[in-house]
């Protein structure tokens, strides 16, 4: 079952599994993205152990069961443990000078890696009878002194590292505004039932340890270890030896005396290796392995420190380009190389490595182990994918994305690239997966059922979006770099803004009105990645047209809504990639919010150049009607959206204006040139646009023929045809009489709602 250590191409395939290392990668990297990684940052203080103290914090995992109650899934050393490390120091067995030492070491009749205490002044007071030893009673007394005297100050340590780490999150919505679900992060925290787990574990458990400054001689075989990948590197190395060890009362399983024996811990050495040496590379790849092993490390007898020093004897064979080039290669080496020591029925400790940590395992525990350990690795995949089947895996996954079938094109790939190997199918079958995860962040909803239990849902909310953005731009860099260059990578970074901005405007035709912080959120984002002094104008142009649409979802927000729409616009007009649309979509929004003159300034600079010969369009979505006119929303609803030439757009506003101002002059020239470009451009959609125009001025005969024209080019457009009905009507009740008075145009622009279905 052995696996090469040597590099391995992502191309490769994985002889137990035979599943390309392309796709359990890519899995692996889903589970445990990137954005996760770095956000596990270790205590700087090192007495603080555990996975979340140490930065190895596992993907949070919850359902809701049959009566509607919150569960969460038990997690490997989820606790924070903290050492209480007292005032007494410990000097090596050979220690002539006593006065530095609050006791000896007394290595006799002990295993490797533990070692019995005698007190100094128990040594002095026994003269030639030889002194007792430190017992448990003794340990347990010195313990909850320390923790009576500082137990407080360590739980206010690690509360503020969760208010830290929710800080971080709620920073990240400080600017959205409040037309987004804001409220429901009050609703959360008012809520008098939560079954919320804080970001790091308040429940601290103690432990005593005494300061060690000399290592044990089993120990110094760590100093001068053959290390064939360099890791952890000559600096980190002469740091951690120069660092102190510890011991913390314990004994070895088959000692005859356990009540006073000790065991030496290397914390501060770990920690060391945690913070300078391991790399996000290293740690993903951890969290990923204890993801696989979790209902081993739930139920034993595998321990999270078992895990730790598989890793870390890894890290010192294992190539460092591998985990980041690789991640699926490097965590099948962790699974064998656990393997490995539970066949063998030595786990070496890793500082220690002549103490073997599971020598009390009996036959049933490694059987077992060895059975759960061989299927994992016969399918890892599956063993991820069957907890997502189970569980909302928070801050990795949407609340309501059905994961496996969000991964279905990547999975029917597999056996594809197996015989074929054809990469860019399969970048093609990733690429869908991350369109939907981003399509499933965007539509999700599922976190409803969870709001009046959770807390985190309040920092979901605004993340959300952007994790649909991120998982984009970590495929890239991840994947489409290392197999098909960086000129491909850096195509699809200058594609992805484009892509993204057209994503929105789509999605956000699938969610209600209520809903429209979503699109503004992923404009915010959009502009914070993408934009700059001289670009960004089109995301800038969406955004004002969502606040502007916002203004009438939020009535009591309108003012607000509106000033940040203007704020927008004026953003958008200043960038040098500024196109014709944008001028038409701030036109459009300072002709509806009555600034005529204003608007019609822009629409003439788009009649201008492409007043004869059109080429750009305008698309307006479902969250833009409620800000239109009952002509153009009637188009939106109809259609699914309207897609239009700007020119005509800019023609039909201008009408608009000038009715509004009533300059007649200006009308009936803005009319006969909007004539014109309809006969040269031959669009249905402006001669449907014309039509408007001229039911607004009551030329019926005119605006039938417009809409006649229509259904020439598009005889399926059923809006012409409720168009041609509403005039024909509109003729008969007005006895065919034609004007071209615009008193009355808003009170025929009512109308045309309640009767253009008739």
């Amino acid at each position: 079952m052995a696996s090469d250590k040597k590099p391995t191409s992502l191309i490769g395939i994985d002889k137990v599994s035979n599943i390309p290392y392309l796709h359990m990668s890519f899995v692996f990297h889903s589970f445990v993205p990137m954005r996760y990684v770095r956000r596990q940052c270790p205590f700087d203080d090192p007495t603080f152990t555990g996975n979340n103290a140490e930065g190895y914090k596992l993907p949070q995992m919850f359902r809701l069961d049959e009566n509607g109650s919150l569960q969460w899934k038990k997690m490997a050393n989820d606790e924070v443990y903290c050492m209480m490390v007292a005032q007494e120091v410990v000097g090596p067995p050979e220690a002539k000078s006593l006065q530095d030492y609050s006791c000896i070491a007394d290595r006799d009749h002990t295993t490797p890696g533990f070692t019995r205490l005698k007190m100094i002044q128990q040594i002095r007071q026994a003269k030639s009878a030889p002194a007792p030893h430190l017992t448990r009673e003794k340990s347990t007394m010195m313990l909850n002194k320390e923790v009576s005297s500082r137990g407080n100050s360590s739980k206010h340590y690690v509360q503020k590292h969760s208010r830290q780490a929710s800080k971080d999150e709620e920073d990240e919505s400080e600017h959205l505004s409040k037309l987004t679900r804001r409220a429901m992060s009050s609703r959360v925290s008012n809520a008098k039932k939560i079954s919320s787990k804080p970001r790091i574990s308040d429940d601290v458990h103690y432990a005593l340890a005494l300061k060690c400054p000399f290592w044990p001689d089993e120990a110094k075989e760590w100093k001068t270890r053959n290390r064939p990948s360099g890791w952890p590197g000559k600096r980190v190395e002469i740091k951690v030896v120069t660092t102190n060890c510890h011991v913390t009362p314990g004994a070895d399983l088959e000692s005859e005396e356990p009540d006073i024996e000790w065991t030496f811990t290397f914390f501060e050495a770990e920690r060391i290796l945690s913070k300078e040496a391991i790399s996000s590379a290293h740690r993903q790849c951890f969290i990923v392995f204890c993801l696989l092993c979790l209902d081993l490390l739930e139920t034993g007898p595998l321990l999270y420190i078992h895990m730790k020093y598989v890793f870390y004897f890894l890290c010192e064979d294992l190539e460092s380009s591998i985990w980041r080039n690789n991640p699926g290669h490097a965590v099948m080496l962790l699974l064998e190389k656990l393997l490995q020591f539970i066949q063998q029925k030595n786990l070496p400790d890793y500082f220690i490595s002549q103490r073997n940590t599971i020598k009390h395992w009996d036959k049933e525990d490694f059987t077992r182990t060895e059975h759960i350990l061989t299927t994992v690795r016969k399918n890892p995949i599956e063993s991820l994918l069957g907890f997502s089947d189970i569980f909302v895996i928070y801050d990795v996954f949407p609340f309501s994305g059905h994961v496996r079938q969000i991964f279905k094109p990547l999975l029917e790939d597999v056996q594809a690239f197996v015989k074929h190997q054809d990469v860019g199918k399969s970048v093609k079958a990733c690429m869908q997966v991350v369109d939907e995860l981003c399509n499933s962040f965007y539509l999700d909803f599922g976190f409803d059922d969870f709001v009046d239990h959770m807390m985190e849902v309040s920092y979901y909310i605004p993340a959300m979006i952007n994790y649909g953005i991120l998982a984009f731009e970590e495929f890239i860099e991840h994947f489409i770099k290392p197999l098909l260059g960086d000129s491909e990578a850096d195509t699809q970074l200058q594609n992805l803004p484009l892509h993204l901005c057209q994503k929105n405007i789509a999605l956000s035709d699938l969610i209600p009105a209520t809903e429209i912080w979503r699109p503004i959120r992923m404009c915010v984002l959009l502009i914070s990645k993408f934009a700059s002094d001289k670009k960004g104008s089109d995301f800038y142009d969406h955004l004002g047209c969502m606040y502007h649409a916002a203004s009438t979802t939020y009535e009591e927000h309108r003012n607000e809504a509106l000033e940040k729409a203007e704020e927008a616009f004026k953003e958008a007009v200043k960038r040098e990639d500024c196109g014709i649309g944008t001028y038409v979509d701030y036109g459009r929004f300072l002709c509806m919010t009555g600034h005529h003159e204003q608007s019609i300034r822009l629409l003439k600079r788009v009649i201008k150049k492409e007043g004869k010969k059109p080429t750009s369009t305008n698309y307006y979505g479902k969250m833009e009607a409620s800000v239109t006119e009952d002509f153009i929303k009637k188009e939106i609803e109809e259609n699914d959206g309207m897609e239009v030439f700007s020119a005509a757009y800019a023609f039909y506003l201008l009408v608009e204006c000038h009715l509004a101002q009533q300059k007649q002059e200006e009308l009936t020239q803005t009319l006969q040139q909007f004539a014109e470009m309809c006969t040269t451009s031959r669009d249905p959609k402006s001669h449907s646009l014309l039509g408007y125009c001229l039911i607004k001025v009551k030329r019926y005969s005119g605006a039938i023929e417009e809409f006649k024209k229509t259904l020439a080019l598009d005889p399926n457009d059923k809006v012409a045809h409720y168009a041609v009905n509403f005039c024909r009507k509109m003729e008969k009740g007005e006895g065919g009489a034609e004007s071209s008075n615009g008193e009355d145009h808003k009170l025929h622009r009512q109308g045309a709602q309640l009767n253009m279905k008739n």
